[in-house]
């Protein structure tokens, strides 16, 4: 009878414990402590653990009651759980959203509780572009120069970080799809980088670019129909000994030449007497551009000129007798040009007759 009493305390004891247990559980929640952070995409599982401690302690405690449970199942829902673990569903992102461990137990003849939460981040499971920047707000260049722009998109982590490139004016300015801006013609252009992820946002560059300083290589080769105010000039010609005609885009003088013993003259004007006609002439130092001139040499030299940013004419004088040409020009019958020995000069006779690039011919 005395073992039946002490019996029923022990079940009136254990009966009473867990009703206390039951009126201050929602209480806990007030007094519980962090035990951890977990991170889950929307959409996504993840499971957070019971510290390895806890779980020892329940794996020999008796007369276990647990709960888990999240503080707002519209951003994390408890799916499953075990008295060692909880697997949690992202719902809706968020910074933060609790997800609470409620436990009692007895352990050697003693009843008592944990209380745990643990601080769940829901990430967005699409993540948007919230700004982007150029390495470059502003930029000129040349004619014919590139320039590679860059683009950092934040935040880093975006789901798509992807983004498009427009120029406003591709023929002033054109953009690849990697940013390499390639400047075409002188004016204004401003290029655009825009997110892909349809977040709207972007940031611009504005180029401007200046004309370029063309290359032109003068050769008696191949004559010039289009010639630009200024250019870097490659120049090279075989002058042989006596005289030679020569008409350029450009000023020239003895130094420029380069010659040993070489004269400039310019023609002022041809004369018939009787039968024969005659030049006369005078020596100058220098010839402006576009204008017709010989050039005496004493021996055969070649003539080498490399200029920078050199003005030029697109068109020869033809103000004096002496008529200059930038390209081969058919002349016909009647003309008068340098004789190969460069000590007259010589009628021609066929329609068909040309003046080579550079060169210079008297009308009859």
């Amino acid at each position: 009878m005395i073992k039946m009493r002490k019996s029923l305390r022990s079940t009136l004891k254990i009966a009473w414990l867990t009703l206390a247990w039951a009126l201050v559980f929602p209480l806990l929640a007030q007094a519980s402590a962090k035990d951890g952070e977990a991170e889950v995409y929307e959409g996504k599982t993840a499971t957070i653990y019971l510290g390895t401690p806890y779980q020892n302690t329940l794996r020999k405690s008796t007369v276990i009651t647990y709960a888990w449970y999240s503080e707002n199942d519209s951003y994390v829902a408890v799916t499953s759980s075990t008295q060692n673990y909880a697997r949690i569903k992202g719902i809706r992102a968020t910074s933060s959203c609790k997800v609470y461990f409620k436990c009692s137990y007895s352990l050697d003849g003693y009843y008592r509780t944990m209380d745990f939460y643990y601080e769940v981040k829901v990430l967005a499971s699409s993540i948007s572009v919230t700004r982007i920047s150029l390495s470059h707000s502003t930029a000129n260049l040349t004619e014919g120069n590139t320039l590679q722009l860059t683009a950092s998109v934040y935040p880093t982590n975006a789901t798509n970080r992807s983004v498009n490139w427009l120029s406003s004016d591709a023929s002033v300015a054109s953009v690849s799809s990697n940013g390499l801006v390639t400047a075409r013609a002188a004016g204004t252009a401003t290029i655009t980088c825009r997110t892909a992820d349809g977040s709207g946002c972007y940031d611009v560059c504005r180029i401007t670019v200046e004309a370029g300083t063309q290359e032109l290589i003068i050769s008696d080769e191949a004559g010039l129909t289009e010639i630009p105010t200024v250019a870097n000039i490659r120049y090279e010609r075989l002058f042989y000994a006596g005289w030679n005609s020569v008409c350029l885009p450009f000023a020239i003088n003895t130094d420029l030449l380069g010659l040993r013993d070489a004269q400039i003259a310019v023609v002022d004007d041809e004369d018939k007497i009787g039968s024969d006609r005659y030049v006369s002439y005078r020596l100058v130092e220098r010839v402006e551009a576009g204008t017709a001139c010989l050039v005496y040499v004493p021996s055969d030299q070649v003539c080498k000129i490399a200029l920078e940013g050199v003005e030029l004419v697109s068109k020869p004088d033809k103000e004096g007798a002496l008529l200059g040409t930038f390209t081969e020009s058919t002349i016909g019958s009647g003309c008068y040009k340098l004789a190969p020995d460069g000590k007259s000069f010589a009628l021609t006779k066929s329609q068909s007759a040309v003046c080579k690039p550079f060169r210079a011919y008297i009308r009859r």
